[in-house]
């Protein structure tokens, strides 16, 4: 995470924007600067929560669970599925996730 922050400014400077404020089992933002965008998925609690996340493309950064590659897994850990209007995101105990949204 140090060598991550110190290569993409992203990581810890920009506009924050938290998505679902009022759901206290999670903690999910976008961070913006003027040429990249960062999404973060935390699930604080032990039980599965989910957030609407209305962005079409990313590429994982980094994350606590080694077998997440992807926007799409399965099995319950963290999962985006598409939606007409935008995107469901599934997160499960204690999962925390970074994303670099892409153009």
């Amino acid at each position: 995470m140090i060598a991550l922050r110190k290569e993409m400014p992203v990581i810890s400077e920009g506009k924050i924007q938290f998505l679902e404020e009022d759901k206290e089992e999670v903690m999910a933002y976008t961070r913006t600067t003027d040429n990249q965008k960062l999404a973060v998925f935390c699930n604080l609690k032990e039980e599965e929560s989910e957030v609407e996340w209305e962005e079409e493309k990313a590429e994982k950064l980094i994350g606590n669970y080694p077998d997440e590659d992807n926007l799409d897994v399965q099995n319950g850990k963290l999962k985006l599925r598409a939606k007409q209007k935008g995107r469901e995101c599934s997160a499960f105990l204690y999962t925390c996730r970074f994303y670099l949204l892409l153009n």
